[in-house]
């Protein structure tokens, strides 16, 4: 019997994006560093940026195997109760992310 190989698409180095709508210091932490641990760069939105932010730098940080650092963690402001402050965020977080939509919305 003859096996033929199949070539196999590569993932692409870049780390998958979760955004985390909503966090708060329980739920909503514990969520974003379980995909910080599992490689995920990790969106924060929330209507306060200044916890966030903090947060944001304690997620743990991984490098690829080039070496490059990531994935990489921010925090945005979001009012999900503001359509206009949702569009804001999304458009934020494409750019910094350079991705058309996060990977992952919770």
């Amino acid at each position: 019997t003859t096996f033929s190989k199949k070539k196999t698409k590569k993932m692409p180095k870049q780390a998958k994006v979760v955004a985390v709508v909503g966090v708060g210091p329980l739920v909503g932490e514990d969520i974003a560093r379980h995909f910080a641990e599992h490689h995920f760069s990790v969106a924060l939105l929330s209507r306060s940026v200044d916890e966030l932010e903090r947060l944001a730098a304690t997620l743990p940080a991984h490098t690829t195997e080039e070496g490059r650092a990531a994935p990489r963690h921010a925090a945005f402001r979001c009012d999900v109760t503001d359509a206009a402050s949702v569009r804001r965020a999304f458009a934020s977080l494409r750019a910094t992310y350079g991705a058309e939509t996060p990977d992952v919305v919770i």
